[in-house]
């Protein structure tokens, strides 16, 4: 008897006799080396014992469904944004214009106005506590309860 397989390498149909199973072997085609397998035999029910050949199964494929955008389209609206970005911080650059001494000093004063109000506020703020002893800062005050009738 025949055993009839398959090169593991290259696909090509071999056959060997029955003793040499599990023996080592090479393909005729590709020359590489293999194990010679044991031999299957198939039976399909209806046939009286006789073994027949079974095709291979079908490769299992996957389920369609819905597709995602494709990696090129996804790279294009990347390399869009990128562009826009790039295109507008060229513009703020280019309406940036250098200051002279006196646009400086006079923003200098502008801030240091507004650090000398922001520190009278809290001064202010702070005598008000001042006026309240019994209040601890960060807390609320303590409310008195009536007495019930």
């Amino acid at each position: 008897m025949t055993i009839h397989f398959e090169c593991p390498y290259c696909q090509k149909s071999l056959r060997a006799p029955e003793k040499g199973a599990g023996r080592t072997a090479s393909c005729t085609k590709c020359k590489k080396k293999l194990i010679v397998p044991e031999k299957k035999e198939v039976l399909v029910p209806g046939q009286d014992g006789e073994p027949k050949k079974v095709s291979k199964p079908e490769p299992e494929t996957k389920p369609k469904g819905k597709r995602g955008k494709s990696k090129s389209k996804i790279v294009k609206e990347v390399a869009k944004l990128d562009s826009e970005i790039k295109n507008q911080l060229q513009k703020e650059k280019s309406e940036a214009r250098p200051r002279s001494e006196k646009e400086v000093d006079e923003f200098e004063l502008e801030v240091e106005k507004e650090i000398e109000e922001d520190a009278k506020q809290r001064s202010i703020k702070k005598s008000r506590k001042e006026v309240r002893p019994d209040e601890k800062e960060n807390e609320e005050p303590e409310l008195k309860l009536k007495e019930k009738p």
